[in-house]
């Protein structure tokens, strides 16, 4: 299960462009992202077609599979392996019971299925959220030459442990998602913190990794705070310079 695809070079290019600035125009060229299809295939049949940048394809299979909640856990995973030729990544994943509420030997939509609710989170220092937002910005150097990609990191009081991007924010996520699951580390003990307004999906995909807290340079949407506080999940959004926003109550004193 060795973990490749592209580098941060392949999938950036150079294109010829003109620049309108200062009153006139000038030839230069602009990086842009680059887009492709990554399909996915689970137990030798096709699941899904997924548009990304092309890195981190096996963060991103695995993550998808988890925030789908076809699988629960990285032994769940029997072998993983991708394709880069052809854009693909084959899974093989345990055949798991129905009963479990998920599918047997090929992922489809899966039954409704209450997830545990966490205990209440501490509300992070402001100026914890502030710096380690600043800093995930700076990390996201694909944004910075590009302006084409969202990001999103795992964070603790001890810094960034992980930042992604992609031409996709749920596919950030789910990066997230599958570094977890090969580092063996526990989202449910760090932060989240993302670019883009912030969606009820992008939300269960959150409750689904036992994430606490996500912090946002975006907002909510109603549905997906109203989602967030349901399933107990601390959203902070408005996250700029040095002010930000508190979307979900908190008790009297915090």
């Amino acid at each position: 299960m060795g973990l490749g695809g592209l580098r941060d070079s392949e999938t950036v290019a150079a294109v010829p462009v003109r620049f309108y600035e200062g009153g006139g125009w000038r030839e230069g060229t602009a990086a842009l992202i680059g887009e492709r299809d990554l399909e996915i295939f689970v137990n030798g049949v096709f699941w899904r077609s997924v548009s990304s940048s092309g890195l981190h394809p096996e963060e991103l299979a695995a993550g998808l599979l988890f925030t789908s909640r076809v699988i629960a856990a990285k032994g769940d995973i029997l072998d993983l392996r991708h394709d880069g030729e052809a854009g693909r990544v084959r899974v093989a994943i345990k055949n798991i019971p129905q009963g479990e509420g998920r599918p047997s030997v090929v992922p489809g939509p899966v039954p409704d299925a209450p997830l545990p609710r966490p205990p209440k989170p501490d509300l992070p220092e402001p100026e914890t959220i502030l710096s380690l937002m600043e800093r995930m910005v700076e990390a996201a150097t694909l944004h910075d030459r590009t302006r084409g990609t969202h990001a999103a990191a795992l964070a603790d009081r001890g810094g960034l442990a992980v930042v992604r991007e992609d031409v996709g924010r749920h596919n950030c996520i789910d990066m997230l998602a599958g570094w977890a699951l090969f580092q063996g580390a526990d989202p449910g003990g760090m932060w989240v913190f993302r670019t883009g307004r912030l969606s009820r999906d992008i939300v269960e995909k959150l409750l689904t990794m036992g994430v606490r807290v996500v912090c946002s340079l975006g907002v909510p949407t109603s549905s997906a705070l109203d989602a967030a506080v349901s399933g107990g999940l601390m959203v902070i959004g408005s996250v700029r310079r040095d002010r930000l926003t508190l979307f979900t109550p908190q008790p009297a004193g915090d």
